[in-house]
């Protein structure tokens, strides 16, 4: 299991743990201090990001897209630091 601690500039703590195969996420959870609405949809969030590829764009490109599809207000974080987050835990 990779771990990544993350303090959000002006923001609340993000934590990341995730288990990868080869280049891909196999195991994702988000948490930390910070907050979302629905609270529900960051678990949604965890397992759309399955099977993703380790690359800031394509990273970027998968969590802005389930935000829209999915309006979730995240306070505290941002996809900006959801992604580095992750690939500091790797």
């Amino acid at each position: 299991m990779k771990k990544a601690l993350y303090k959000v500039p002006n923001g609340k703590l993000l934590k990341i743990s995730l288990e990868t195969i080869g280049e891909k996420i196999s195991y994702l959870r988000i948490s930390g201090d910070f907050f979302a609405h629905p609270e529900e949809n960051i678990e949604k969030l965890e397992a759309s990001l399955i099977d993703e590829k380790l690359d800031a764009n394509a990273l970027t490109a998968k969590i802005e897209l389930f935000l829209k599809e999915n309006p979730t207000i995240l306070f505290g974080v941002d996809t900006p630091s959801i992604v580095l987050t992750i690939l500091n835990a790797i």
